[in-house]
């Protein structure tokens, strides 16, 4: 990520990405979204989420390996939910860990998650969607709730047409499962959770 620099033949709308960044906290006139993926995303979420990166550029460094590192940090975090999730799923160590890390070492995922880009973002969305929803079953528990209200949300900022496709996967799955009486408070409150609620709140 350092030793690029401001090489940006491997992902030619990295850039897009870096003008929104250098933009965001300042005025809004032109549209500091409209030359990169988040033209649809709100501007407080932007905010919040690039906050980091922010920090790590005040204190001196350079903004396109800020951004950068921000990705990593986040694929780094995806890793870690995913691999929570193995140990509530299995009770054995037969599935490994490594099998995570082999998905982040395709060529296209690392490249993705190491460049300045919101692939990292989509990422650590879905990653804590399946991880709450995985513990709202298991255990029903606040980490769940705040897991799974956070994916979905920041799904929804991210890439809607990615979340759409989620909450369809969830809705089916919810109809599946709902004739089982013991599965049919959390499929409600996975539903208000994960698709109620983001989605006021996005409106909003």
């Amino acid at each position: 990520a350092a030793l690029l620099g401001r090489f940006y033949a491997l992902a030619p709308d990295e850039p897009g990405y870096l003008y929104t960044f250098n933009n965001i906290y300042g005025s809004s006139n032109p549209n500091p979204q409209f030359n990169s993926g988040w033209l649809s995303s709100p501007k407080i979420f932007l905010w919040i989420i690039y906050s980091p990166a922010k920090i790590l550029n005040l204190i001196g460094g350079s903004d396109i390996l800020s951004i950068r590192i921000l990705s990593i940090l986040l694929g780094g975090l995806s890793i870690l939910l995913l691999s929570s999730m193995r140990q509530k799923l299995t009770k054995t160590n037969r599935i490994s860990r490594n099998f995570i890390f082999v998905f982040y070492f395709i060529p296209s995922i690392f490249l993705w998650t190491t460049l300045g880009m919101r692939e990292s973002f989509i990422i650590v969305e879905i990653a804590a969607f399946l991880v709450g929803f995985t513990l709202l079953v298991h255990e029903r528990n606040k980490r769940g709730y705040i897991l799974l209200f956070l994916g979905s949300y920041g799904l929804l900022s991210t890439k809607n047409y990615l979340w759409a496709v989620l909450m369809l996967a969830t809705i089916i799955c919810s109809v599946i499962v709902f004739r089982q009486n013991e599965y049919r408070r959390k499929i409600l409150e996975t539903l208000a959770v994960g698709l109620i609620a983001p989605v006021i709140l996005f409106s909003s």
